[in-house]
């Protein structure tokens, strides 16, 4: 059977009341901020692995992983395809890509080559 909208309604209740969500968004609490030492620390918090296992964010996907398959062993009617499609979507809403944030030596070099290119202006 194909994919619906309610399934995913469904799958998105479920993760909305997920401990790993509450615990994922928690890390990521300061990757908007200002302060460059903020942001490196909200990613690692969200993304590195910690010292008590996986990260955040590797749990969350999990998580999301198990509530579609659970949901769909209830309703029995989507196969394998569907699930990693239902799995997908849902994981690109909830988990969101950010990109490592630069190390000094990056970030330095970064920031020679914008005032050069201020200089060319």
């Amino acid at each position: 059977m194909a994919l619906t909208d309610s399934f995913l309604v469904t799958c998105r209740g479920v993760i909305d009341d997920l401990d790993e969500l509450t615990t994922y968004r928690d890390a990521l609490a300061n990757i908007a901020s200002a302060s460059r030492a903020s942001r490196v620390a909200a990613w690692h918090a969200a993304y590195s692995p910690t010292t008590t296992g996986q990260s955040p964010a590797y749990l969350l996907r999990k998580a999301i992983r198990d509530t579609v398959n659970a949901q769909a062993d209830i309703a029995g009617t989507l196969g394998p395809l569907e699930r990693e499609s239902a799995y997908s979507q849902l994981a690109g809403e909830y988990v969101s890509t950010y990109p490592k944030p630069l190390d000094d030596n990056q970030e330095q070099a970064e920031l020679e080559k914008l005032i050069r290119l201020d200089r060319l202006s």
